[in-house]
C-alpha cells in the first residue's frame, strides 16, 4: 500500500488481499477489491476496482463492480442502512454519475461517462453512454447521449437527443430521437424486391416465420 493516509480494512472487515495503489485518503473495506490511486475512494464490495479520480465510492453489496474514475461518481446503495445490491455494474468515469440501488436491486448497470446521469434503483441490463442530466429505469434500455433524456421506466427502449422525456410520446421497444437522417438504404425491399420510393413509410411484408418490419427511406 503506497500514498498518504489510505487504509485496508476496519474494524469488522479484514479486507483480504485488498490493494490500494497509491493517492490519498482513499479505502479498501472487503475481501480482493483494490483501489489503485486518487483521493477519498472507497471500495466496499468484494472484488470491486476503483481505478482513480477523487470522492468514488462501490458501495456495500456492489460486487464485482468497477468504477474507472472522475469525481463524486458511485454504484450502489448510499443509504444509512444499506439493504439492496448493485452487483456487475460498470462505470467508467465523468461526475455526479450514479448506478443507483436505493430500495431495489440493480444489476448490470453501465454509465460509461458525462455528468448527473443516473441508471435507477431496479433497472437491469441498461445503459447511458454520456451525456447530461439523463436517467433510465427500463430494463434492458440505453440512452446514447444528449441532454436531458428520459425512458420513463420503459423497457428496451433506445434514445438520442435533448429533453426526450415525455411519457405521453414515447412507447417501449423503440428508438428514440428528435431527429433521424438514414442515408444509403437499398434501393429495393429485402423481401419483396420491389422498388422503394425515396421520402415514404413502409411496412415490410413479412416472409414466413418473420414479421412485419417497419422501414423509413429517405
Amino acid at each position: 500500500m503506497e500514498g498518504n493516509y489510505n487504509c485496508i480494512g476496519d474494524a469488522t472487515h479484514t479486507a483480504a488481499n485488498g490493494f490500494i495503489g497509491g493517492g490519498q485518503c482513499n479505502g479498501v473495506f472487503r475481501d480482493l477489491a483494490a483501489v489503485v490511486g486518487g483521493c477519498q475512494n472507497s471500495a466496499h464490495s468484494c472484488m470491486s476496482f476503483i481505478g482513480g479520480g477523487g470522492v468514488n465510492n462501490i458501495f456495500i453489496k456492489s460486487d464485482c463492480s468497477f468504477l474507472g474514475g472522475g469525481s463524486l461518481n458511485g454504484i450502489g446503495d448510499s443509504s444509512v442502512s444499506p439493504v439492496n445490491f448493485a452487483t456487475e455494474s460498470f462505470l467508467g468515469g465523468g461526475s455526479m454519475n450514479c448506478i443507483d440501488a436505493v430500495g431495489a436491486n440493480t444489476k448490470f448497470g453501465v454509465i460509461g461517462g458525462g455528468q448527473s446521469n443516473t441508471v435507477c434503483a431496479g433497472t437491469n441490463h441498461s445503459s447511458i453512454f454520456s451525456g447530461k442530466g439523463n436517467t433510465v429505469s427500463g430494463s434492458c434500455s440505453a440512452i446514447l447521449g444528449g441532454f436531458n433524456n428520459n425512458d420513463n421506466g420503459l423497457a428496451n427502449v433506445g434514445i438520442f437527443g435533448n429533453n426526450i422525456n415525455n411519457p405521453l410520446n414515447m412507447a417501449a421497444n423503440t428508438f428514440h430521437v428528435n431527429s433521424l437522417i438514414m442515408q444509403n438504404i437499398p434501393a429495393v425491399n429485402a423481401v419483396t424486391y420491389a422498388p422503394l420510393v425515396s421520402g415514404q413509410l413502409y411496412t415490410i411484408i413479412a416472409a414466413p416465420g418473420f414479421t412485419a418490419r417497419p422501414v423509413y427511406i429517405k
